[in-house]
Protein backbone atom coordinates (compact mmCIF):
# COMPACT_ATOMS: atom_id res chain seq x y z
CA UNK A 1 0.00 0.00 0.00
CA UNK A 2 1.24 3.27 -0.66
CA UNK A 3 2.25 5.72 2.17
CA UNK A 4 -0.50 8.49 0.75
CA UNK A 5 -3.09 5.31 1.02
CA UNK A 6 -1.63 4.85 4.29
CA UNK A 7 -1.97 8.14 5.30
CA UNK A 8 -5.44 8.69 3.93
CA UNK A 9 -6.12 5.16 5.77
CA UNK A 10 -5.25 6.63 9.50
CA UNK A 11 -6.57 9.86 8.71
CA UNK A 12 -10.37 8.41 7.81
CA UNK A 13 -10.33 5.87 11.06
CA UNK A 14 -8.45 8.62 13.27
CA UNK A 15 -10.97 11.56 12.58
CA UNK A 16 -13.94 9.06 12.53
CA UNK A 17 -13.10 8.24 16.05
CA UNK A 18 -12.95 12.46 17.43
CA UNK A 19 -15.89 14.78 17.81
CA UNK A 20 -15.24 17.95 19.06
CA UNK A 21 -19.44 18.44 19.95
CA UNK A 22 -20.54 18.66 23.00
CA UNK A 23 -23.77 16.68 22.96
CA UNK A 24 -23.12 13.73 24.84
CA UNK A 25 -23.22 15.92 27.36
CA UNK A 26 -26.86 17.39 26.59
CA UNK A 27 -28.87 15.48 29.02
CA UNK A 28 -26.61 16.85 31.77
CA UNK A 29 -26.52 20.43 31.19
CA UNK A 30 -30.65 20.06 30.69
CA UNK A 31 -31.07 18.57 34.01
CA UNK A 32 -28.70 21.28 35.15
CA UNK A 33 -30.54 23.75 33.86
CA UNK A 34 -33.38 22.32 35.04
CA UNK A 35 -32.29 22.41 38.38
CA UNK A 36 -30.65 25.77 38.62
CA UNK A 37 -32.61 27.70 36.12
CA UNK A 38 -30.32 30.98 36.97
CA UNK A 39 -27.02 29.25 35.50
CA UNK A 40 -26.17 30.05 32.34
CA UNK A 41 -23.80 27.61 30.21
CA UNK A 42 -21.66 28.57 27.36
CA UNK A 43 -19.91 26.29 25.72
CA UNK A 44 -15.90 26.91 25.34
CA UNK A 45 -14.30 23.44 24.41
CA UNK A 46 -15.56 19.92 24.45
CA UNK A 47 -13.60 16.60 22.80
CA UNK A 48 -15.00 13.05 22.56
CA UNK A 49 -12.54 10.04 21.87
CA UNK A 50 -13.78 6.77 20.52
CA UNK A 51 -12.37 3.46 20.97
CA UNK A 52 -10.54 3.27 17.65
CA UNK A 53 -8.36 5.71 19.01
CA UNK A 54 -8.18 4.59 22.02
CA UNK A 55 -7.26 1.84 20.90
CA UNK A 56 -4.22 3.17 18.72
CA UNK A 57 -2.88 4.88 21.53
CA UNK A 58 -2.98 1.69 23.79
CA UNK A 59 -1.23 -0.17 20.65
CA UNK A 60 1.35 2.71 21.18
CA UNK A 61 1.86 2.50 25.15
CA UNK A 62 4.07 -0.47 24.19
CA UNK A 63 5.06 -1.56 27.81
CA UNK A 64 2.83 0.64 29.40
CA UNK A 65 1.33 -1.16 32.85
CA UNK A 66 -1.99 0.29 31.62
CA UNK A 67 -4.36 -1.21 29.13
CA UNK A 68 -6.18 1.36 27.33
CA UNK A 69 -8.26 -0.98 24.93
CA UNK A 70 -10.65 -1.74 28.09
CA UNK A 71 -11.75 1.90 27.55
CA UNK A 72 -14.85 2.52 25.23
CA UNK A 73 -14.94 6.27 25.02
CA UNK A 74 -13.76 9.49 26.59
CA UNK A 75 -15.36 12.16 26.88
CA UNK A 76 -14.71 16.04 28.23
CA UNK A 77 -16.36 19.57 28.02
CA UNK A 78 -15.81 22.77 29.71
CA UNK A 79 -18.48 25.40 29.83
CA UNK A 80 -18.03 29.33 31.39
CA UNK A 81 -20.34 29.97 33.84
CA UNK A 82 -20.90 33.40 35.97
CA UNK A 83 -17.91 33.54 38.77
CA UNK A 84 -20.96 33.33 41.63
CA UNK A 85 -22.61 30.53 40.37
CA UNK A 86 -22.96 28.27 43.33
CA UNK A 87 -24.23 24.40 42.23
CA UNK A 88 -24.78 23.22 46.23
CA UNK A 89 -28.04 22.64 45.59
CA UNK A 90 -27.84 20.46 43.00
CA UNK A 91 -28.80 17.03 42.66
CA UNK A 92 -25.03 16.33 40.88
CA UNK A 93 -26.12 12.85 41.23
CA UNK A 94 -29.28 12.64 38.90
CA UNK A 95 -27.93 15.32 36.63
CA UNK A 96 -24.45 13.25 35.88
CA UNK A 97 -26.42 9.65 36.00
CA UNK A 98 -28.32 10.90 32.69
CA UNK A 99 -25.24 10.11 30.73
CA UNK A 100 -26.38 6.33 31.50
CA UNK A 101 -29.33 5.09 33.04
CA UNK A 102 -29.19 1.72 32.67
CA UNK A 103 -26.01 1.97 35.61
CA UNK A 104 -26.26 2.72 39.22
CA UNK A 105 -24.55 5.74 39.85
CA UNK A 106 -22.95 7.01 43.42
CA UNK A 107 -20.33 9.65 44.59
CA UNK A 108 -16.95 8.51 45.75
CA UNK A 109 -15.44 11.98 46.11
CA UNK A 110 -17.49 15.11 46.92
CA UNK A 111 -14.99 18.04 47.67
CA UNK A 112 -16.24 21.72 48.95
CA UNK A 113 -13.53 24.07 49.21
CA UNK A 114 -14.03 27.71 48.48
CA UNK A 115 -13.81 28.86 44.94
CA UNK A 116 -14.04 25.32 43.92
CA UNK A 117 -16.85 22.01 43.96
CA UNK A 118 -15.88 18.44 42.55
CA UNK A 119 -17.91 15.42 42.48
CA UNK A 120 -16.72 12.06 41.00
CA UNK A 121 -19.35 9.60 40.53
CA UNK A 122 -18.74 6.18 39.55
CA UNK A 123 -21.51 3.82 37.55
CA UNK A 124 -22.27 0.52 38.20
CA UNK A 125 -23.24 -2.16 35.95
CA UNK A 126 -25.32 -4.21 38.58
CA UNK A 127 -26.05 -7.39 36.45
CA UNK A 128 -22.43 -7.78 36.17
CA UNK A 129 -21.10 -6.26 39.35
CA UNK A 130 -18.09 -4.19 37.04
CA UNK A 131 -17.74 -0.68 37.53
CA UNK A 132 -18.70 1.29 33.50
CA UNK A 133 -18.01 4.27 33.77
CA UNK A 134 -16.40 7.50 35.88
CA UNK A 135 -17.82 10.40 36.00
CA UNK A 136 -16.83 13.69 36.83
CA UNK A 137 -17.75 17.47 37.94
CA UNK A 138 -16.02 20.40 38.97
CA UNK A 139 -17.14 24.07 39.22
CA UNK A 140 -14.22 26.24 39.59
CA UNK A 141 -13.59 29.87 38.80
CA UNK A 142 -15.95 30.72 36.21
CA UNK A 143 -16.13 27.22 34.42
CA UNK A 144 -17.62 23.90 34.86
CA UNK A 145 -15.94 20.85 33.49
CA UNK A 146 -17.29 17.77 32.86
CA UNK A 147 -15.52 14.80 31.92
CA UNK A 148 -17.14 11.01 31.20
CA UNK A 149 -15.37 8.14 31.15
CA UNK A 150 -17.04 4.54 29.79
CA UNK A 151 -15.98 0.87 29.43
CA UNK A 152 -13.95 -1.52 31.94
CA UNK A 153 -12.77 0.52 34.43
CA UNK A 154 -11.90 -1.94 37.29
CA UNK A 155 -8.05 -1.80 35.70
CA UNK A 156 -7.86 1.89 35.27
CA UNK A 157 -8.62 2.32 38.98
CA UNK A 158 -6.27 -0.40 40.50
CA UNK A 159 -3.62 1.33 38.56
CA UNK A 160 -4.62 4.71 39.94
CA UNK A 161 -4.83 3.08 43.51
CA UNK A 162 -1.81 1.50 43.35
CA UNK A 163 0.59 4.59 44.69
CA UNK A 164 -1.90 4.73 47.73
CA UNK A 165 -1.92 1.00 48.17
CA UNK A 166 2.39 0.67 47.85
CA UNK A 167 2.97 3.51 50.52
CA UNK A 168 0.77 2.07 52.93
CA UNK A 169 2.55 -1.44 52.34
CA UNK A 170 -1.20 -3.12 51.30
CA UNK A 171 0.43 -3.66 47.91
CA UNK A 172 -1.14 -7.56 46.69
CA UNK A 173 1.44 -8.06 43.51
Amino acid sequence: MSRIGLLGLVLTTVTGCVSFSDRHFDPVTRELSRQAPELEMRKEFAISIGSTLINTVDLLAVGSELDFSSLDKVQVAIYRIPLDADLQHVDVTSSLAELNRSLTWDTVVRVRDPGEQTWVLMGMDERRQTIRAVSLMVVQQGELVLVHVDGEMEQMIDFALRPARERQGLSHS
